[in-house]
């Protein structure tokens, strides 16, 4: 029997009850209308924009989101039942707060290639953050979670795909 989205987010919730943490979405406004959504179910969030200042109108719809997604509310029934296997974005699992999260993903948005180029980094992506964490050293997996215990994601077949910071500096060595 397939999962269904509501099995789907509670499996999920239930992660994150054991670590007595919280939820956050990490959606990619390019794949998804997150900017409606939050406005229209009043949630906790940030735009992750590394510049001070007003987010230029060319870049307010192309820029992820973290979003604090608390069970059982319209937004995560919206998430779960949409957005789940869609690759919209990524879901992270930690006991920090809103901005403290924000601040430490924000961090993770940009990279640095071999040529010293500066890209954009879709860690947000799960097509992108699900082959590279189990390659990454204890060194890189510290820098890419920083206050995030887990990050969840769909695989390739919709099913949920969970990479514990412990577990993933483990593997990597």
């Amino acid at each position: 029997m397939a999962a269904t989205p509501r099995s789907i987010a509670e499996q999920i919730y239930e992660l994150a009850a054991r670590d007595e943490a919280q939820l956050y979405a990490v959606l990619d406004a390019c794949r998804c209308d997150v900017a409606e959504r939050v406005s229209r179910h009043g949630v906790d969030y940030a735009v992750l924009w590394q510049e001070p200042g007003a987010i230029p109108a060319e870049l307010r719809g192309a820029l992820p989101y973290v979003v604090l997604c608390r069970p059982r509310r319209a937004f995560a029934r919206w998430l779960f039942s949409e957005g789940w296997g869609h690759s919209w974005g990524v879901l992270a699992i930690a006991r920090a707060g809103l901005g403290e999260v924000a601040r430490h993903l924000r961090s993770n948005l940009m990279a640095q290639l071999p040529d010293g180029k500066r890209v954009f980094f879709r860690f947000y992506d799960p097509r992108v953050l699900r082959p590279l964490i189990p390659t990454c050293t204890p060194e890189q997996v510290s820098e890419l979670y920083g206050p995030v215990l887990s990050f969840v994601m769909e695989d390739e077949q919709g099913q949920i795909r969970a990479f514990r910071r412990g577990a993933a500096a483990a593997a990597s060595s």
